[in-house]
């Protein structure tokens, strides 16, 4: 005798079959005494499972983009060097020493215009044309 496997007593309940299959099923389930119990065992648990509303549903995130994700990457990564950037250039002027600026200065001979001194000056720097 052949006894039908647990997959084609469950396709048989569910109504998968054509109606020919499911007919010999049943036909060989009033005859075979483990075949109709292994049948009515998978009715009843269909008959459970079929009653049983789902408990919860379970949230559905929106799936991130790539593009955001790498945008907002790319950001992150500029604004770090930049403040890496500005925070080294501000170091860099405060820790740099001032620098020191030479004026050259040169003495300037010659008295004020309306002193003595001047007009002696003038007369011994003065080149007479000689004759």
């Amino acid at each position: 005798m052949i006894h039908y496997e647990d997959d084609r007593l469950l396709a048989s309940v569910l109504g998968l079959l054509s109606e020919d299959e499911s007919t010999e099923i049943i036909e060989h389930a009033l005859v075979c005494e483990s075949c109709r119990a292994r049948l009515n065992n998978i009715k009843s648990e269909v008959a459970v499972l079929g009653g049983i509303a789902p408990q919860a549903d379970l949230p559905v995130f929106p799936k991130r983009r790539t593009r955001v994700f790498a945008y907002s990457a790319i950001l992150k990564i500029a604004a770090l060097l930049m403040v890496g950037f500005l925070g080294g250039l501000a170091t860099s002027r405060i820790m740099s020493p001032l620098p020191i600026n030479v004026v050259p200065a040169y003495a300037n001979p010659t008295p004020p215009p309306d002193s003595l001194a001047f007009f002696a000056v003038s007369d011994a720097t003065a080149l007479k044309s000689t004759p």
